[in-house]
């Protein structure tokens, strides 16, 4: 597997349109020239993307059980190259964000970062957090857009 495709699979970018919903309704709501909705698409896939990759570096060790076939396990991409995609997305979602929606950039990058690290452990905290995550990649566009 090139690393390219590695990349893609641990980013999973394939499953990245479902996070650009959230902007539709805000689009909606608040209208906006479409560079201004540009941008918001960017700091939620970022948002996404970030969260994707650090998924896999906190469960490298379960995936090397249990999907050893994932780019990590695999030894494909350096896990220290992966936190550092993932902190590079985070902090593209933060600057797009801008003054106007810092709080709302923050609480979804902890919310993801959190489901993240607390998925495998409980399932009704795992629910709680994905729909917060859901719910405020919604408030987030809204308040890029707002």
């Amino acid at each position: 597997m090139s690393t390219t495709i590695a990349w893609l699979r641990l980013m999973r970018l394939g499953n990245a349109p479902t996070a650009v919903s959230a902007i539709a309704g805000a689009w909606a709501l608040y209208g906006g020239d479409l560079l201004k909705v540009a941008g918001v698409g960017v700091a939620i896939v970022a948002a996404y993307i970030g969260g994707m990759l650090l998924n896999d570096v906190i469960d490298q060790s379960f995936d090397e059980k249990h999907h050893p076939d994932r780019p990590l396990p695999q030894g494909l991409i350096p896990r220290l190259h992966a936190i550092a995609a993932a902190v590079f997305c985070d902090i593209l979602c933060l600057t797009l964000a801008g003054g106007s929606a810092q709080t709302e950039a923050v609480i979804l990058l902890a919310a993801i970062g959190l489901y993240s690290w607390l998925h495998k452990n409980t399932v009704w905290m795992a629910a709680l957090l994905l729909g917060t995550c859901r719910g405020m990649a919604v408030l987030l566009a809204a308040a890029m857009l707002g």
